[in-house]
């Protein structure tokens, strides 16, 4: 069995650890108090992210009044840790820097050797120009995880975060930023930069297209950063995109002997796919060979979700196909009995769907 997060992170030691830390550069930090006023009897109730939080409350209550003064503590402080608890430094200044901002900035920039798109969003939201502004200074930094920081913290929709609406209604404002970063050496830079697009894509898919029209074509590192930026689009089966990228039409490209095994399936095990390709283009063709299951939702709808198989030139042949299917309940997913489909694509174009049985405890 997988060791949980919440087992390893934010844990009882890390929390005595960080108020020895602070203790040895604040002397009159209470560390008895501290932990006792977070480790609670609800502490094992409480999720990953809200453990954080109340770290971070905390070290306001314990540490000096005055923001200011804080803040030159944790830079000393954070030396001392790495990794995903590093976090709360950045949460620290989310909660408490929101009116300092010259301040804030500051800390974030150190800070974000682990991360800090969490923590400058709500700044974003108070004062939009003066953080545009500073994103756009970050983007030329020195420091690949400041320049990261730019295009990260400026996503229109990043997960687990705070939207910011602004960019959801027009994001022209941060193409400069990305412009300024698609080429950049830090492949972690360039990913970043790549999801930003794809969040862009979800609200507003031309301006992206125009973009993409524009980059294509011109260094290797774009490109690949482009068929990360357009992954929603292509799964949609996007004409432009699908263009973008040699990827025409499915003429010349059967699908036949399509199977499912076993076709009732039990919910929690797998099953196997199974098809043959024939491509009958002479002398080769470019296919971009996904498929799409149509699961089935409480309310009895289907919900789609499509997955990559493939994308390669292909000479004309016969090709085999197979595919482990799982159907494991997840936190990101849960799933119904009832019947569901299962539908190969080649070139955004669905081509051959087949139907299958999920059932509960088929023995």
């Amino acid at each position: 069995m997988s060791t949980r997060l919440i087992d390893i992170y934010f844990t009882h030691s890390f929390v005595e650890k960080l108020g020895e830390a602070v203790k040895k550069v604040y002397p009159v930090f209470d560390t008895i108090s501290f932990t006792k006023t977070i480790i609670t009897n609800e502490w094992g109730n409480t999720a990953l992210k809200e453990r954080m939080h109340i770290i971070a409350r905390n070290l306001g209550q314990f540490l000096p009044d005055n923001y200011g003064e804080s803040i030159p503590l944790l830079l000393t402080v954070e030396k001392e840790f790495d990794g995903f608890e590093h976090l709360v430094f950045s949460d620290f200044v989310e909660i408490f820097g929101l009116e300092n901002f010259d301040i804030s900035m500051n800390a974030l920039e150190i800070f974000t050797r682990s991360s800090a798109e969490f923590a400058i969003r709500p700044f974003y939201i108070k004062y939009p120009q003066k953080t545009l502004e500073q994103m756009k200074q970050w983007s030329l930094h020195n420091n690949d995880f400041v320049r990261r920081l730019a295009s990260e913290g400026s996503r229109p929709r990043l997960p687990w975060g705070m939207a910011l609406p602004i960019f959801k209604k027009d994001p022209t404002p941060i193409l400069c930023i990305l412009e300024e970063l698609k080429n950049d050496p830090s492949e972690s830079v360039r990913r970043s930069v790549a999801n930003n697009l794809n969040d862009i894509s979800k609200d507003n898919p031309q301006i992206v297209i125009d973009l993409a029209k524009k980059w294509i074509g011109k260094t290797d590192k774009t490109d690949a950063l482009l068929k990360h930026a357009l992954r929603g689009l292509l799964k949609k089966g996007n004409r432009e995109v699908l263009s973008l990228f040699g990827l025409y039409s499915s003429d010349n490209v059967l699908i036949k002997n399509i199977k499912i095994d076993p076709t009732n399936i039990s919910i929690g095990s797998h099953a196997q796919l199974s098809f043959c390709m024939i491509v009958d283009a002479y002398p080769h063709k470019k296919v971009r060979l996904e498929y799409e299951i149509g699961y089935k939702k409480a309310n009895g709808k289907l919900s789609f979700k499509v997955f990559q198989i493939q994308e390669k030139v292909f000479k004309k042949g016969e090709y085999f196909f197979e595919k482990k299917l799982r159907f494991e309940n997840r936190t990101t997913r849960k799933h119904y009995e009832g019947e569901h489909t299962l539908t190969t694509i080649i070139n955004g174009n669905r081509v051959e769907t087949v139907k299958f049985m999920l059932r509960i405890n088929i023995s």
